[in-house]
């Protein structure tokens, strides 16, 4: 399997169970964070295996090489939805893009939604991505998005609603976004829609 489809469907299921544990009173909060903690060093360890492999198996020709370094990186803003889960989905949407084409820069939960438009405006990037990973965070999700479409009309947002294999169709439809951002539930489905982006 690649890696995406091990984030796919493996990695991210968990998350997701581990916060429909969290929200029944299942786990403590401090046992969440430990399993958060773990699946960090994990994608950690993923994404850094996969990197070396490429390496190994595919040489880029000297052509492709320089034709690669002329383009300007597309620069994406990835913003956590509302907690850690989200972080490391995150992290894991990083890996499966193309680090010859994009270049990613992470803000974190505790940001308000003002700090995020302000550093928007800072740093002009090309795409804004939102991760979310079930349950919670579509209210915060849809407020950003309104706020960023509302302060930068043709900035592209995408937003990956990841990790619940059973209700896609149900959670994308409590994000009500369809008018102001892309959306997908799976990391494959994300990163083919930012590749199709102008």
């Amino acid at each position: 399997q690649t890696l995406t489809d091990v984030y796919d469907a493996v990695v991210l299921p968990a998350l997701y169970f581990a916060k429909q544990d969290q929200k029944r009173a299942n786990l403590t909060v401090e046992e969440a964070r430990v399993i958060y903690q773990a699946t960090r060093e994990l994608v950690d360890n993923l994404g850094a295996s996969q990197a070396t492999i490429a390496v190994v198996a595919v040489p880029v020709a000297p052509e492709e090489d320089t034709v690669a370094a002329l383009l300007p990186k597309v620069r994406i803003l990835a913003c956590p939805a509302n907690d850690e889960a989200d972080e490391v989905a995150l992290q894991m949407f990083q890996h499966v893009l193309d680090p010859v084409r994009f270049e990613v820069e992470f803000t974190k939960t505790t940001l308000l939604t003002a700090q995020v438009l302000s550093l928007v405006e800072q740093i002009s990037p090309g795409i804004v991505c939102i991760g979310l990973v079930p349950p919670g965070g579509f209210a915060q999700t849809r407020y950003l998005c309104k706020r960023l479409r509302a302060r930068f009309p043709t900035l592209p947002i995408v937003v990956g609603c990841w990790g619940s294999p059973k209700d896609e169709a149900e959670h994308l439809a409590r994000l009500g976004l369809d008018s102001i951002a892309h959306t997908s539930t799976t990391l494959l489905d994300t990163r083919n829609q930012i590749m199709q982006l102008p």
